[in-house]
């Protein structure tokens, strides 16, 4: 079980090396590659979790029932999510991260999790450990929330 997920890894970053912009319609669409926790400045955003996703411009069809997050506790639910109108999502999640935890998009059957990027191409349904920290913004994300601007 480890060997595999460490193979999927490998091909994960492999994808994105070699990838990277290529956008068609063979192409499965915005890849979730990094997920942390906020680190807190209070206990109420120990609560936050940001999402960058590789292989997209812009994110559409964002919805909170789709993300969840699994930590020692068990799962937590995504009750908010917030778009920022380019490639990083904000999660707020029901109750507080404990870590170690993963994000899970897509997570059960239900519901149909149609995250898509600027051309159509769904997200395959992925988990991604947790980290804590600050996600990179892309340029796409910084212009559509005036940062970068000249």
């Amino acid at each position: 079980n480890a060997g595999y997920r460490e193979l999927g890894d490998e091909i994960g970053r492999a994808l994105l090396a070699t990838r990277h912009d290529n956008h068609d319609a063979g192409w499965p669409g915005p890849v979730l590659d990094l997920a942390v926790v906020l680190t807190p400045q209070d206990r109420a955003e120990r609560r936050l979790v940001k999402l960058h996703f590789a292989e997209a411009r812009q994110l559409q069809h964002v919805n909170a029932a789709d993300f969840a997050v699994v930590d020692v506790e068990g799962t937590n639910p995504c009750v908010e999510v917030t778009d920022l109108g380019g490639t990083v999502l904000t999660l707020r999640l029901q109750r507080d991260v404990r870590l170690p935890a993963k994000v899970v998009y897509a997570f059960g059957s239900q519901p149909s999790a149609v995250l898509t990027d600027e051309m159509g191409n769904r997200a395959p349904a992925v988990q991604r450990q947790l980290t804590e920290g600050v996600p990179p913004m892309d340029a796409f994300t910084k212009a559509a929330n005036g940062a970068g601007q000249p």
